[in-house]
């Protein structure tokens, strides 16, 4: 299905590069010093993420369809490492469910058609709790070549991190952690490894290849994303909005833009807190369980990571673009909030409507019967309501006519620049996205 999910979108594939993608795609096809040239880059992005894009230009031509197309490949995949990693904690049928909506929240879908690696981010960031929460897995450690999948496991999450920013943002916190346990409890031979092994190639991909492309860090177009170095309660206050823009802003239309909450309306409004809700029970559930846990300190400490390099203006916080790989895991946390308060509302009903439960209460059974169905109707409501976003957006995205983004007829300006220039014309292009640091 998600493979299916990638056919209605392929004439967008085909479309005019924009100027978001038009840079990248400038660095991506540069055929001088492109390891200099790295460094003058809007936005960093990942080794493994460029490379495979150099790979394609080289291998299929540098057009729209092809550098497109090598990144919206990475759409199913992130459905099917979200379901199999939901699958561990919620049923199938649920878990169905949260891959589903998980990849293709309304932020996320404008970018399955651009040159742009936050598709790749994201299915990178599932993929390091996936393959971390494998490496811990009872069953796979008393197969018989259990130590040799652990490791292989580890593996595969460093790989991860070479080709995503954000992935690293996630693995860091759980291999650093990992590392301390396996310090404590002697366990050398396998874990440490294999924690020590992934965070070495974390680090180099992200200290060799990353920040080496520090133009952001000069940049004053992500600055009201950039923690303050102003007074504490500022700060409390940039952290507080930043982290309410997940929480109020995961199902709008457009909201990558924006670093904090905003005003809604009301269906969102009501979305936003049955989302919000199911965060916090998914919050509280995942943590009386060690695979919820990690989960937990992945989301957690991939903010705080953000948070960190936000105040050092290499990465931004909050809901803003670079960010959206944190949706997937927050979908699968509200997944788990949303199965504990549907068990609990329908085994609420289910007692209540005995004759005998709690029949002395003012308003009896019915009353709360009916209060116990409601909140579970709420939340399949709620559900329907996030997927019925979703379409939207899908549907906005593939049946977008627009040769750019944003109108820009980009091709067309070209030609009539042909048409109209003499030899020795110079030509000056003015634009008030043209700035360093847009990504």
């Amino acid at each position: 299905m998600p493979i299916g999910l990638l056919i209605p979108l392929g004439p967008s594939l085909s479309k005019a590069f924009w100027f978001d993608e038009q840079w990248r795609a400038y660095y991506i096809a540069y055929q001088g010093n492109w390891w200099q040239a790295l460094t003058a880059d809007n936005a960093p992005f990942a080794a493994g993420w460029y490379l495979l894009e150099r790979a394609v230009s080289i291998l299929f031509g540098t057009t729209e369809l092809t550098l497109r197309l090598a990144t919206a490949a990475w759409l199913p995949l992130l459905s099917g490492l979200l379901f199999l990693l939901a699958s561990r904690f919620v049923r199938p049928p649920v878990a169905l469910v949260v891959a589903l909506l998980g990849s293709l929240v309304p932020g996320l879908i404008p970018y399955v058609v651009q040159l742009k690696p936050f598709v790749i981010d994201s299915a990178a960031a599932v993929a390091v709790v996936y393959f971390f929460l494998l490496a811990h897995s009872p069953p796979l450690l008393r197969r018989r070549h259990g130590a040799a999948l652990r490791l292989l496991s580890y593996l595969a999450v460093a790989t991860a991190c070479v080709f995503s920013v954000g992935a690293v943002l996630v693995a860091g916190p759980l291999l650093l952690v990992d590392a301390a346990v396996a310090l404590r409890r002697r366990d050398l031979a396998v874990r440490l490894l294999g924690a020590g092994s992934a965070g070495v190639i974390a680090l180099l991909a992200l200290g060799v290849f990353v920040l080496r492309q520090n133009a952001l860090t000069r940049s004053t177009y992500w600055a009201p994303q950039f923690l303050p170095h102003a007074s504490l309660s500022a700060q409390i206050g940039f952290v507080a909005n930043g982290l309410a823009g997940f929480l109020a802003n995961a199902f709008s239309p457009s909201p990558t833009v924006l670093g904090g909450a905003v005003a809604l309306p009301g269906h969102l409004s009501a979305l936003a807190c049955a989302w919000t809700l199911a965060l916090v029970v998914g919050a509280v559930e995942a943590s009386r369980q060690p695979a919820g846990r990690w989960l937990l300190l992945a989301v957690l400490g991939s903010l705080l990571v953000a948070l960190v390099a936000s105040y050092f203006r290499y990465w931004p916080f909050g809901f803003v673009r670079p960010n959206l790989f944190e949706l997937p895991l927050l979908a699968l946390l509200a997944g788990i909030g949303a199965t504990r308060c549907g068990r609990e509302a329908l085994w609420a009903v289910r007692w209540l409507s005995r004759p005998s439960a709690l029949g002395s209460l003012p308003g009896g059974p019915p009353l709360l019967s009916l209060a116990a169905a409601v909140a579970l109707a709420g939340f399949v409501a709620g559900t329907g309501l996030a997927a019925a976003q979703e379409a939207t957006a899908y549907a906005s995205v593939a049946g977008n006519q627009e040769a750019a983004a944003y109108g820009w007829r980009i091709p067309e300006a070209v030609a009539l620049v042909r048409k109209k220039a003499l030899p020795n014309a110079a030509i000056i292009v003015a634009g008030a996205m043209a700035i360093p640091g847009w990504a």
